[in-house]
């Protein structure tokens, strides 16, 4: 199994779950991870560390979690997508994560951080009453395989710097609902991450094939603008010059 055991939801003695006993609920780690961060600038490395122990896919949640809203973090889109591609990949083969020393120097802003977990905590926080464990078939290594393989082309997609609007809020949703599923067990949560995984492909095919059909139609016409300014013009001959020809002709022929 991909998802570790720990993070069944805890539950009040007579069986029920209670979320005031629940300390693995998402919004709770949230919370608690930002009253963790003591220092100005943060690196990824110092978020691993906080997080040793919890999942790496409470990570992958955190890492998609500030594309799904309106904060500027510029260039951070490629780092981020990176990581979860490689924590992803490795989750599908069974391995341990692994994240390359150039990844993990990369920081934010302490300010920027607690804005971001702040945000996520109280997104989180309005949904986990509709989270519950349900449609077991995703919990099978097969089925888990795929998902962690449909956040990794998400990932892949939100690493693209790409000039396009929402190209990072989109699989970042998919990424989100995805991982949310996987530590919870709910695959109602799994599905929903894979239709925002289908709209994020289907919301690039449609705008790479707009770019291409523009393309399309403004190439020819500059072509053929350019190939009529290049060929040489020739003036009409008048009738009378057409005459004198025609007699040096025949002079010629006389002789």
């Amino acid at each position: 199994m991909i998802v570790d055991p720990k993070s069944e939801p805890s539950r009040s003695p007579n069986g029920e779950k209670d979320c005031r006993l629940d300390d693995r609920r998402i919004s709770v780690q949230l919370l608690r991870l930002q009253e963790e961060l003591d220092r100005e600038c943060l690196s990824v490395g110092d978020l691993v560390r906080v997080l040793r122990g919890r999942g790496y896919l409470l990570l992958i949640i955190i890492l998609a979690v500030p594309f799904m809203q309106p904060i500027p973090l510029l260039g951070l889109s490629t780092v981020f997508g990176a990581l979860i591609v490689l924590i992803a990949v490795r989750m599908a083969f069974g391995q341990k994560p692994w994240i390359p020393a150039f990844l993990l120097n990369r920081s934010i802003s302490r300010e920027t951080a607690q804005k971001v977990l702040g945000a996520g905590a109280r997104w989180f926080g309005k949904i986990e009453k509709f989270i519950r464990p349900r449609m077991n078939f995703f919990q099978k290594p097969g089925a888990e395989r795929v998902t962690v393989l449909v956040i990794t082309a998400c990932a892949m997609i939100l690493l693209l710097p790409l000039p396009v609007p929402f190209s990072n809020n989109l699989p970042a949703l998919g990424i989100v609902f995805m991982a949310v599923g996987m530590m919870e067990r709910d695959g109602l949560f799994i599905m929903i991450g894979y239709f925002w995984g289908l709209v994020t492909a289907a919301y690039l095919v449609l705008n790479a094939t707009a770019v291409a059909v523009a393309l399309r139609e403004l190439v020819p016409g500059e072509l053929a603008v350019k190939v009529n300014s290049r060929t040489p013009r020739t003036a009409p001959r008048s009738p009378s010059s057409l005459r004198v020809s025609a007699s040096c002709v025949r002079e010629a022929a006389a002789r």
